[in-house]
């Protein structure tokens, strides 16, 4: 017994050994799995934070390539050497994407927002001289040209489309440096280096095509406006039509109504006096007047008393039983 029990004291033991020994590796596992999940997530965003620097920089040279572009494909105003011969001014109106340059009739006449309503004239004046059609009649885009002038200066003209096209460079301006105010604060906040270039130029040239997006903008809620001003108008227009179109069948039918009156009233009194077809008219003053005449009598029928013979018998109910 002595033996039996030390040998269960061991196998306890034992088990208690290999049960310590299994918890402790699975604590290794576990704290291996940990450190290598840290790793992969310390890597991974190692990895994701310069992807968003490489982004970051190729937005930034997208952005001055495309200020670069948009500067040579915009003429600068505040150049000297502005185009003021007539053929260069032909093609500047009449280029590649003119619907949408010339949305801004400042930039059409080659003026500044602040421009005064003579310079306007005068700049006017010398451009249809130059632009004229019967000066360039070798050019058959004269007539274009100088028509998208005169409309800016008619435009310009009125005082409230030149308060508009102003407002419109004031907001573009304020825009544009909102964008740039965001642009260093993205910059600081990921300490990098922005190199914006402050010049004159190119912030005139960035207003002046955030001018064109803006002046774009209001040009597709105009033409959106007119639709449904034209779709409402329609509207209107065919409901109109429908109420003539049904007032004059009204009419139609009160005009046939009136003419078939007489008809009707011959009709009604033929109907009175011949009565209804298939019934007999009956004078009232030679019906006879009958006084109550009581229901006929049945006669009953009973079934043999099982003392007679034959199959059935028929009893007067009206005389009394002889007993």
């Amino acid at each position: 017994m002595a033996t039996t029990a030390s040998n269960n004291i061991i196998n306890k033991n034992e088990t208690i050994k290999n049960e310590t020994i299994k918890n402790e590796t699975i604590k290794n596992e576990t704290i291996k799995n940990e450190t290598i999940k840290n790793e992969t997530i310390k890597n991974e965003t190692i990895k994701n934070e310069t992807i968003k620097n490489e982004t970051i920089k190729n937005e930034t040279q997208q952005l001055q390539s495309e200020n670069i572009a948009n500067s040579q494909l915009i003429p600068s105003i505040i150049e000297e050497n502005w185009p003021m011969t007539s053929d260069k001014q032909i093609e500047r109106l009449t280029r590649p994407g003119s619907a949408y340059f010339n949305l801004n009739h400042f930039e059409v006449l080659g003026l500044s927002a602040d421009s005064t309503h003579e310079e306007i004239k005068k700049k006017f004046r010398k451009l249809s001289l130059l632009i004229h059609p019967d000066k360039n009649p070798q050019n058959e885009k004269a007539q274009i040209a100088f028509d998208t002038i005169s409309k800016a200066y008619q435009c310009l003209q009125d005082s409230a489309t030149l308060t508009f096209c102003r407002e419109v460079v004031v907001e573009a301006r304020k825009r544009v440096e909102e964008e740039r105010k965001e642009k260093k604060i993205k910059a600081k906040k990921q300490s990098q280096e922005l190199n914006l270039d402050e010049s004159d130029i190119i912030i005139e040239q960035e207003v002046r095509i955030m001018t064109l997006k803006l002046f774009a903008e209001a040009e597709k809620r105009r033409q959106r406006t007119s639709e449904l001003e034209a779709a409402e108008r329609k509207r209107k227009r065919e409901a109109e039509l429908q109420k003539m179109e049904e007032s004059k069948r009204e009419a139609e039918l009160q005009k046939e109504w009136e003419l078939g009156r007489d008809a009707r009233v011959n009709d009604w009194r033929n109907f009175c006096q011949k009565g209804p077809k298939g019934k007999k008219q009956v004078d009232v003053n030679k019906r006879i007047r009958i006084g109550f005449r009581p229901p006929t009598l049945k006669v009953e029928t009973r079934p043999i008393n099982k003392f007679h013979s034959g199959s059935s018998a028929i009893i007067d109910t009206t005389q009394p039983e002889q007993t």
